[in-house]
């Protein structure tokens, strides 16, 4: 047996594998407490980039059914059946 099949055995053990995560999670929970206010960050930049890009997107389409003579929205009617002036 090679020295890294007798590894990947002990590996393999389940023993092994509550020992290697109970000396690993507080190291985990650390790095994750240090880098909370990070993910915050990039979260909320990336949302703030996704919503501006969305409203330009929004106002470039407004702004092509304009100049294309499309209707927008539909108001009031300006006159018609029923309309009395």
């Amino acid at each position: 047996m090679t020295l890294v099949q007798q590894c990947l055995e002990l590996l393999q053990r389940k023993d092994v594998k509550l020992e290697i995560k109970a000396i690993l999670s507080p190291i985990t929970e650390y790095i994750l407490r240090e880098l909370h206010i990070y993910i915050y960050v990039i979260v909320g930049f990336f949302t703030l980039i996704f919503l501006m890009i969305f409203i330009i997107l929004i106002l470039l389409v407004m702004l092509f059914l304009q100049r294309h003579n499309h209707v927008l929205f539909v108001g009031a009617p300006t006159g018609g059946v029923g309309v009395t002036s």
